[in-house]
């Protein structure tokens, strides 16, 4: 949903099929800093085998990222939306599924650059926190792992079975991975941890 900067309404987030109390919880702790949705901005991304660039594109790739600020506290979270429509679809069985990195992902090299903008232009804090849903999970974890400026991360449920304990393993910051015991799509059981980072709770 697109919300408006400042105060959050209830009725957009129950229109995404937020309960109320959901809703109410969100409206009451956090407001929205800035969104960003990709429409036809260029992006490049990058050729798996030989690492040229590739581009510059200007169809949407679906990236859909808000930063948020919490009331009480002041923090900032960065928070990426998971897979919506057709632009994410392929980004999963494309450049997640089949190649399994972010050079060849154009939400992610997007999202790069808005954060650098972000920063620059105050809506993001030199250290901030990250967080998203499935694609915005892996997403997530794939910022925190090449950008030291993130403090912590949370992904929800991320995309890419073989590679997201990897990819969390080589992030630097306190990580949490949030997965559904009963998720078919991915799930919790079939994750291996090679470095035995991570505690299952």
């Amino acid at each position: 949903a697109m919300l408006p900067t400042a105060q959050i309404q209830e009725r957009h987030l129950t229109d995404e099929e937020f309960t109320t109390e959901q809703a109410a919880r969100l409206v009451s702790a956090w407001r929205v800093i800035d969104q960003y949705d990709h429409s036809t901005e260029p992006y490049w991304t990058y050729d798996p085998n030989t690492g040229q660039p590739d581009g510059p594109f200007s169809e949407s790739n679906g990236l859909s990222a808000t930063v948020f600020q919490n009331v009480a506290t002041g923090e900032r979270v960065l928070a990426i939306r998971g897979t919506s429509d057709i632009h994410d679809v392929i980004t999963d069985v494309v450049d997640v599924f089949t190649l399994g990195s972010t050079r060849n992902q154009g939400q992610y090299q997007t999202l790069r650059d808005k954060v650098q903008q972000w920063i620059a232009g105050g809506a993001l804090p030199q250290q901030f926190s990250v967080t998203g849903h499935s694609l915005g999970g892996w997403t997530a974890l794939e910022v925190a792992a090449r950008d030291a400026r993130v403090r912590a991360v949370l992904p929800l449920a991320s995309a890419v079975l073989r590679d997201s304990l990897r990819t969390a393993g080589q992030v630097r910051a306190p990580t949490m991975l949030m997965r559904g015991l009963e998720d078919d799509l991915v799930p919790a059981r079939s994750l291996a941890d090679p470095g035995d980072r991570f505690v299952s709770v």
